[in-house]
């Protein structure tokens, strides 16, 4: 697992993780001396693409896929760079087919990083993307080796991988604070709005599951907390007894994906404390769902009123599902990190600032006014129906990424220099 469970902390990582690439990095080039030494930059010919490799854990049915991956794959311009796909697994789905009608060449399977290193450096590309770091050890290995003259990361996992191999950061304009080049030790790049062509799945054709056979509260306003348990911090405990003290007949949705048996029960106990603190039991606002197929969860997205954002670690693709698919209004504040500000930034290029929430107060003051304003409810709603296509049909992410790499090749093969 590595440091993956470092950045959810809310802290500032990037020393502890520069100390953990550069161990990483010293580990494997002991181990592959010559992945010590940068390849040469390959000739830039006026009318030849550029070979652009992807390498990721995750062509498949993933948020990563559909955050960065498929959109990238599918509109890249095909005139201007050849791309090659290098999935580090064995498992394959519709995701994993689709991309590779995508790429001039596609790989995968289990490999250890020695293969991953030769394969990858015998096709002489000019610059590497790992859409994620952080997430998997494996890839964080073959990160930690030098594949090609240019290697940059995204932010599948958002957090600097401090890898002293990973030379950009790509970003996103509208998710960095404005000192957000100190939060990592890779050249941070703020493509821009929100850097990506989001590619969500087909909606499911079956008609949704109901509230009912949920068990939801059939009358009551519901809250959606539909992130990871690991992303909601101890210091916010205290929002949902107050959103409960005014709103009174509502409910909050956690699902219990990752919850182990002792975690799930630490995390009960913190909310029987918080809720306590007001007089109230927990158990009479709080439900916990089984895990959910993506089935469920769009079903559950179609039986929330309110979408509520977790605070320092904020939502990135379910936060655009839940708009998606299901069209929820919903409230966030901006955190310290470019990962606490996703849903700030998508709500930014949505037209709707006035969810965005300076502080958390503010924050839980715009959730009851959603819940308990009923038309103020229905025009957001109909404001996010009709600013959609300013999300989902977004390619200037695509163009400024494509300006990047262009950019950023021309100049290292010019000058030997990055950017």
């Amino acid at each position: 697992m590595g440091t993956f469970l470092l950045p959810y902390q809310g802290e500032e990582t990037r020393d502890v993780q520069q100390q953990y690439g550069q161990m990483l990095h010293e580990i494997m080039t002991s181990v592959i001396p010559s992945a010590k030494e940068c390849p040469p930059m390959p000739p830039v010919k006026a009318n030849e693409p550029l070979r652009i490799g992807f390498v990721s854990g995750h062509f498949r049915e993933h948020t990563v896929w559909k955050l960065m991956l498929h959109g990238w794959l599918k509109h890249l311009d095909r005139k201007q760079f050849q791309l090659y796909g290098y999935y580090v697994r064995d498992y394959r789905d519709r995701c994993t087919e689709q991309a590779k009608t995508y790429c001039h060449r596609f790989v995968m399977g289990s490999k250890s990083p020695q293969e991953w290193f030769e394969q990858i450096r015998a096709d002489q590309l000019h610059l590497v993307i790992f859409p994620e770091l952080g997430m998997d050890l494996e890839l964080m290995k073959i990160a930690a080796l030098k594949l090609a003259p240019i290697q940059c990361m995204s932010w599948g996992h958002p957090d600097t991988s401090g890898l002293p191999t990973i030379d950009y950061f790509l970003s996103s304009e509208l998710m960095e604070p404005p000192d957000g080049d100190k939060h990592y030790t890779e050249k941070l790049v703020r493509l821009k709005n929100l850097g990506i062509a989001f590619s969500p799945l087909p909606p499911d054709p079956r008609s949704p599951i109901t509230r009912e056979e949920f068990g939801l509260k059939g009358d009551g306003v519901i809250y959606g907390c539909l992130q990871s348990v690991f992303k909601y911090l101890p210091q916010f405990d205290n929002i949902y007894p107050e959103i409960a003290a005014a709103v009174g007949n509502c409910q909050f949705v956690f699902i219990s994906h990752l919850m182990t048996k002792n975690s799930r029960q630490r995390f009960e106990q913190r909310l029987e404390r918080a809720f306590a603190a007001r007089n109230f039991d927990y158990r009479e606002y709080c439900f916990f769902s089984r895990p959910l197929n993506f089935y469920g969860f769009t079903s559950m997205l179609h039986c929330l009123d309110i979408f509520l954002d977790s605070l320092e670690w904020s939502g990135g693709n379910s936060t655009l599902e839940a708009l998606y698919y299901a069209q929820v209004p919903m409230v966030t504040t901006p955190g310290r990190f470019m990962r606490g500000r996703h849903t700030a930034a998508i709500l930014t290029l949505l037209g709707l600032p006035e969810l965005i929430a300076p502080d958390v107060s503010t924050y839980i003051q715009k959730a009851i006014e959603l819940g308990q304003n009923a038309d103020y409810h229905q025009f957001i709603r109909e404001k996010i129906q009709d600013n959609l296509p300013k999300v989902l049909e977004d390619l200037t992410g695509v163009r400024s990424l494509e300006d990047f790499i262009l950019t950023a090749v021309q100049e290292f093969a010019t000058s030997g220099r990055l950017l």
